[in-house]
């Protein structure tokens, strides 16, 4: 038993040695308490104040009862006192609101959010391109077709020639085709091989007239034919009269 008391007094030793252990756990606690306690000790100097106030106000007539009320004010006094119990339960109820109002104070929280993007993406327009080409010359922009055919044509005579036009574009696109200027010749074109009967198409005047469509990487071959009326008149004997034939393409919108 000696042994064991020892003991005990050695630890209760090291515990007073070391006091901060035990009180630095508890030092908000103490706060709360003390500011409880100096709460009710206020109000109890307020009660006491106003009941000193109201016996001086009673005057002569209720001193036989001032004995009385000191022992009520005494009862409110000691009611007011603080016990452990109610600093224990004032000091729960302020530390409640303490950490009520901290958890209001911790901030704002939005909804959740995400986010997910699509990888580089490159996009690339077409093209529309034509090219002409008379036999075995250089396809380009433009093509001569050579004038020896077309050379001492009589009134009433039909000439054609062939050129090939091609699509080097993206698109599909459809062909007119018009003179740059008037003869006195008619010149008629058609997609395909020249007949050996004259076109029946109306001949091309400077106004653009449809010719079909073409597809993007293809080419195919048109037919020229040029015919000197038989009503010319004979201003046209010896003449030569050269023309242009422009060809348009336009894409034709997708779909």
């Amino acid at each position: 038993m000696s042994s064991a008391r020892t003991q005990r007094l050695t630890a209760f030793g090291t515990l007073c040695r070391r006091p901060s252990a035990l009180l630095l756990p508890l030092a908000p606690f103490v706060f709360i308490v003390f500011l409880a306690v100096t709460v009710l000790d206020a109000v109890r100097a307020s009660l006491a104040a106003r009941s000193v106030a109201a016996l001086e106000a009673a005057g002569v007539e209720q001193a036989a009862r001032v004995a009385q009320p000191a022992t009520r004010t005494a009862r409110v006094l000691d009611a007011a006192r603080p016990t452990t119990r109610r600093v224990m339960g004032g000091a729960a109820a302020l530390m409640g609101g303490i950490l009520v109002a901290a958890g209001m104070a911790g901030g704002t929280y939005a909804f959740l959010n995400s986010q997910a993007k699509t990888p580089a993406v490159t996009v690339s327009s077409g093209n529309l391109a034509l090219t002409v080409q008379y036999g075995s010359t250089t396809a380009g922009a433009t093509t001569a077709i050579p004038a020896a055919a077309w050379t001492a044509m009589l009134p009433g005579d039909v000439v054609g020639q062939q050129f090939t036009i091609a699509s080097t574009g993206t698109a599909t696109s459809t062909l007119t085709a018009r003179l740059s200027a008037l003869t006195a010749w008619d010149i008629r074109i058609a997609l395909g091989a020249c007949p050996s009967t004259p076109l029946t198409t109306t001949p091309l005047s400077t106004t653009a007239a449809a010719q079909g469509t073409i597809s993007p990487s293809t080419s195919t071959v048109v037919c020229v034919q040029a015919t000197l009326p038989a009503v010319a008149a004979a201003a046209v004997e010896a003449t030569t009269a050269p023309f242009t034939i422009i060809i348009d393409a336009t894409q034709v919108p997708t779909p």
